[in-house]
């Protein structure tokens, strides 16, 4: 009867151990499925940064091509008023 109960025993221990093994791996799935998340919203807010910082860079060179060619008025402007001068 020793045996049977060993035997019995064992069946019982490896139950509970395939047991855990099932929730620790559905616990490491659902950390797998949290981290993928974060990762993607990490991503987008990567992307709307990234966007804001183009529309910026847009303005500035829209801002830059202007002084440039106020740059380039004013230099006619004064090219001209010291060619009157002179």
């Amino acid at each position: 009867m020793t045996n049977g109960n060993n035997g019995s025993d064992r069946l019982d221990l490896l139950t509970e151990q395939i047991a855990l093994l099932t929730e620790q791996v559905s616990q490491t799935s659902a950390n797998i499925d949290k981290i993928g998340e974060k990762i993607d919203l990490g991503f987008s807010e990567l992307k709307a940064i990234a966007q804001a910082q183009q529309h910026d860079i847009n303005r500035l060179v829209g801002v830059a091509d202007k002084l440039a060619d106020t740059t380039a008025q004013q230099a006619k402007i004064l090219e001209r008023l010291l060619s009157d001068r002179l």
